[in-house]
């Protein structure tokens, strides 16, 4: 039995510096804004679900069969390949688990395929649909998140016929933010445990 200690980080200005940061008040600072900003980000996923699933129960209609299942099929598949890249599977063992996964699969791809078209309805009736400059600034903002030329990554996205993709993503952001404003939130506090 080998043991290891973590030493951590001296906090001198070398790291704070690595950090891109003055000191230690700056980093916390950082750090609190940090986890506000993933909280709110978890928080409007969980109005958006919620939302999706009113939606799903109020506009009840049939899916069109050959659309879900070459989805459910692509999905089971991708499911496959990341247990082999996540888990070191070999492809058998790694299809048989997403197999094994294809009833969960199919129920959240129906929900995501309904909730799709009733946010493209949604989008459409309230005129949210992105236009060409919100695509090409979200594309400019994304490859500066990556410290990427947004220049290059824009011209990239015409060239290779994605800038679509980034336009039908801008648009079910906005779609999803104005439900999210139309929506009455209630939250409550989780339940305390019993013991």
């Amino acid at each position: 039995d080998s043991h290891r200690l973590a030493t951590p980080a001296a906090l001198d200005e070398a790291f704070f510096q690595r950090l891109g940061v003055a000191n230690a008040d700056e980093l916390r600072q950082r750090v609190g804004a940090a986890l506000e900003q993933q909280r709110e980000r978890l928080r409007e996923s969980l109005v958006d679900r919620a939302i999706e699933r009113r939606l799903i129960e109020l506009h009840p209609f049939e899916l069109p069969e050959r659309l879900v299942s070459k989805t459910v099929e692509r999905r089971v598949h991708e499911v496959a390949h990341q247990l082999m890249e996540q888990q070191g599977l070999d492809s058998e063992a790694g299809h048989t688990q997403a197999e094994a996964q294809r009833e969960e699969i199919g129920t959240r791809t129906r929900a995501a395929i309904h909730a799709s078209f009733i946010l493209s309805r949604i989008a459409q009736r309230e005129n949210l649909a992105a236009n060409v400059e919100e695509a090409v600034a979200e594309v400019r903002r994304l490859a500066a998140e990556q410290q990427a030329d947004p220049e290059e990554v824009v011209a990239a996205s015409r060239r290779e016929g994605w800038l679509g993709d980034v336009a039908a993503q801008v648009t079910q952001q906005k779609t999803r933010a104005w439900l999210r404003g139309q929506a009455s939130v209630t939250e409550t506090a989780p339940a305390k445990a019993t013991g």
